[in-house]
């Protein structure tokens, strides 16, 4: 069961939703969340990503592993964007303690340092760096600084965050 929400009714995992609206950090999600169990005629649609359910007040990011980010709830300015996927942050996220202007949306802050990706051979690093790319995956160009990237000698295979938060919390594609 999800914990940690203001929200008055009991919630249940779900493998199978349909897309959907996190009601903490209001990026969409799909297929695994936490789904509000009111039985009722209420019609209570809430729902929750798997990491926004079972959220921590501190964490660590893997590319600023030194840093401490800590959670804040629900944040209404819209013109902040997230450091890690450049998105606009529209509910919860995570701050930076030290540098105030590193925000991160809780899918993005757990994205694993590590992945291995269906549409490459070798495994893929997080990483920040500047400079413009095609993703190997949707063969977009981008100018973003956060994605994955081959770390083989002769290899310049990219993954837009974008592409990997599909691949990894079932986000749909959405540009």
């Amino acid at each position: 069961m999800a914990k940690r929400t203001a929200h008055q009714h009991k919630f249940i995992l779900y493998k199978d939703l349909p897309l959907y609206e996190c009601g903490r950090c209001r990026e969409y999600g799909a297929n695994c969340g936490y789904k509000c169990n009111k039985i009722d005629n209420s019609n209570c649609r809430f729902v929750l990503h798997k990491v926004c359910a079972k959220r921590s007040n501190v964490l660590s990011a893997p590319v600023f592993s030194r840093a401490k980010f800590d959670f804040q709830e629900n944040c209404d300015h819209k013109m902040y964007s997230c450091t890690a996927c450049e998105r606009p942050i529209k509910g919860g996220f995570y701050r930076e303690r030290n540098r105030p202007h590193m925000r991160l949306h809780p899918l993005c802050i757990r994205l694993p340092s590590r992945l291995n990706s269906p549409a490459h051979s070798h495994r893929l690093s997080l990483v920040s760096a500047r400079g413009i790319y095609t993703c190997g995956c949707c063969k977009k160009w981008r100018n973003r600084v956060w994605r994955y990237q081959c770390k083989e000698s002769a290899c310049k295979f990219v993954v837009d965050l974008q592409c990997a938060k599909r691949e990894i919390h079932g986000i749909p594609m959405s540009e």
